[in-house]
C-alpha cells in the first residue's frame, strides 16, 4: 500500500514538502520516493533539454523504442482516468484540423470498401498522395478541382474525390495504378463504369 502521509526535505530546493510532491521510485518499493521534488525534477529536465536538445531527442527515441508497450499502457490508463479531458482535446484537435480529418476519413472509407470486397488496399494511396503525383486537374475532364473541406452533400461539383478507374464492385484494386483524382461531377456520372467505358460514352 502506498504511503501518502508525511513529508521530507527536497535535496535540490531544500524545502519540506509532502510525500505526494515526490515521484515514486517503484523499483525500490511502493513507498520509495525520489530525493528531489517533482518541481525540481521537472526543472532539471527542462534545463537538460535546453542544453542539448539533440541528445535529449535521441534518448527519448531510444526509451520509446525500448518501452513501447509500457508507454501505450500509460496512455491507456491516463485516457481512462481523464476521459472528459481527452474527449475535449480530440474535439479541439478535430476542429483545428477539419480538412485533414475529413480527407483521412474518405481515404479510410475507400480502403475499407476495398477490403470488404476482398481487393488489395494500399494504405498510402490518399487524396493528398494522388494530388502530389497527378496535380489538381480532374483525370477525366481536366477541370481544376477544389480541395477544400466540406460535408459530402454540400461540396461543389468540382470537389476532388479519390476515384477507382476499375470500380471496386467490378474487381478493381485500391492501388497506385487504379486510383486517380476526379471531380465530384465526373465521379458521380461515371458510377460503376470503368474509366474506358466512361470516356467512350462521354463527350469529354
Amino acid at each position: 500500500m502506498r504511503i501518502e502521509e508525511g513529508s521530507k526535505q527536497c535535496s535540490q530546493c531544500g524545502l519540506m514538502k509532502s510525500n505526494t510532491d515526490y515521484f515514486l521510485v517503484k523499483r525500490l518499493g511502493e513507498s520509495a520516493r525520489e530525493a528531489a521534488c517533482k518541481a525540481c525534477r521537472v526543472e532539471r529536465q527542462r534545463r537538460q533539454r535546453s542544453a542539448d536538445p539533440a541528445k535529449f531527442r535521441a534518448y527519448q527515441q531510444q526509451w520509446n523504442a525500448a518501452n513501447r508497450e509500457r508507454k501505450a499502457q500509460r496512455a491507456r490508463e491516463w485516457r481512462a482516468a481523464n476521459r472528459e479531458r481527452w474527449n475535449a482535446y480530440l474535439r479541439e484537435r478535430r476542429a483545428a484540423n477539419l480538412e485533414e480529418y475529413r480527407a483521412r476519413g474518405r481515404q479510410q472509407a475507400s480502403a475499407r470498401r476495398a477490403m470488404e470486397r476482398g481487393a488489395m488496399a494500399d494504405p498510402h494511396v490518399t487524396v493528398a498522395w494522388l494530388r502530389a503525383r497527378d496535380g489538381d486537374s480532374c483525370y477525366y475532364c481536366g477541370t481544376l478541382m477544389d480541395f477544400s473541406s466540406g460535408t459530402r452533400g454540400r461540396r461543389p461539383p468540382v470537389s476532388a474525390e479519390l476515384e477507382h478507374k476499375i470500380p471496386l464492385v467490378r474487381g478493381g484494386q485500391h492501388s497506385e495504378a487504379n486510383c486517380v483524382l476526379a471531380c465530384r461531377h465526373c465521379n458521380a456520372r461515371k458510377s460503376s463504369k470503368t474509366a474506358e467505358e466512361f470516356l467512350a460514352s462521354s463527350n469529354l
